[in-house]
């Protein structure tokens, strides 16, 4: 069974989850973690917050797609795994 197709899924699944990394860390980059109450500070927090959801949007989509990309991973481990012992316990003939 020829399985580069499922391979290339696979694959394609790990640059989704190493993008959204990478992305996180762009947004993240410029991020003021100060703590900002004052009433003069309302741009600031409003921009805080525009990051906050969308940090929390990123990391939701990224544990989804890490937790599809291993669970398939190892799917494909384990067929890999039994076709090679389906084979090793043919008789050769």
């Amino acid at each position: 069974m020829n399985m580069m197709a499922y391979v290339y899924g696979w694959i394609v699944l790990a640059m989704v989850v190493i993008g959204l990394a990478v992305y996180r860390q762009r947004v993240t980059r410029h991020d003021d973690e100060t703590l900002h109450l004052a009433e003069r500070e309302a741009a600031l927090l409003t921009q805080q917050a525009a990051v906050g959801r969308k940090v929390r949007k990123i990391d939701l989509w990224g544990k989804w797609f890490t937790v599809i990309a291993i669970f398939y991973g190892l799917a494909l481990l384990g067929v890999y795994l039994h076709g090679v012992w389906v084979a090793g316990a043919k008789l050769p003939g």
